[in-house]
């Protein structure tokens, strides 16, 4: 379910594709969404500095269309640009993935509005401890998101790393520093991300990376999608929109396999050029 969302505001991600089972979260104390009247002074300012893009898609086998583990977190806070921004991969599906994708939104959301500056221990302790009840795993990144300074402090907890790119290059940054949350609990090591103007970060669930050619060569290693594919994508793609450079992104996919053994979701952010009136 798509909450909290301004359809004014966010019309490029509800062009985006099936947005149906993917929760991004707007969340204030509490859990509840915030009420578009709420939303609009932080919306408008947060997106005249950045555009966002979602694409998301169901696996085609084995389970189809039922409800995802998939999430984003996109949280942009009442202060001064100290929100969160996150991305997970609940390992279950259905009833069981909507039902904990609850339980971690009632957990997380009062740390982060709730502390100027949340310990992000916290967070991933939370996480934790509601991951390993469910006797499942849980590969995400949660961080700290001062969008007014473009800085994101972070924790990956086994999750695929996000893909920068920057001035027409690609590379990967925060890459992943501690096991699955419901594994093994440990001390989190956070990182920083300065993003720049004309940044794109994509966020990606490992769906992406690990894309597979249904029949073929026997060996599973050599049937996936190889990183540089997308990487190319990524780069030949750099002068359209982001909602299209999304979709450029499942193109790709589709043209190695139409058939998705995992759900795939894409989720991106921009930081746009200043107008030569706003320098």
């Amino acid at each position: 379910m798509v909450r909290g969302l301004d359809e004014s505001r966010f019309v490029a991600m509800r062009r985006s594709v099936n947005l149906s089972h993917i929760p991004v979260l707007f969340k204030t104390k509490r859990s509840k969404a915030i009420p578009k009247n709420e939303l609009g002074k932080n919306a408008a300012e947060f997106l005249e500095k950045y555009d966002i893009a979602l694409g998301a898609r169901h696996a085609t086998i084995p389970h189809g269309k039922i409800d995802t583990g998939d999430y984003v977190w996109l949280h942009l806070g009442r202060g001064k640009g100290e929100g969160s921004i996150g991305i997970g991969d609940i390992t279950a599906h259905g009833s069981k993935a909507a039902g904990l994708r609850r339980r971690i939104v009632k957990a997380i959301a009062p740390l982060y509005e709730g502390a100027k500056n949340p310990q992000l221990q916290k967070v991933y302790d939370k996480l934790h401890v509601l991951v390993e009840r469910e006797n499942d795993i849980l590969p995400a990144i949660h961080g700290r998101f001062n969008w007014r300074k473009g800085l994101i402090k972070y924790f990956n907890a086994a999750h695929p790393p996000v893909l920068l790119l920057r001035g027409g290059e690609v590379r990967e940054v925060m890459p992943s520093a501690q096991a699955f949350l419901g594994a093994i609990r440990e001390k989190v090591e956070l990182k920083e991300l300065k993003l720049e103007e004309g940044d794109r970060l994509f966020f990606m669930t490992d769906g992406i990376f690990e894309h597979v050619k249904q029949n073929g060569d026997s060996d599973y290693e050599s049937r996936i999608l190889p990183k540089e594919g997308i990487i190319d994508a990524i780069k030949k793609h750099s002068g359209k929109p982001l909602n299209a450079h999304v979709q450029e992104i499942f193109k790709t996919l589709d043209a190695w396999e139409k058939q998705r053994n995992d759900d795939q979701t894409i989720f991106a952010l921009e930081v746009k050029r200043k107008s030569a009136g706003n320098r």
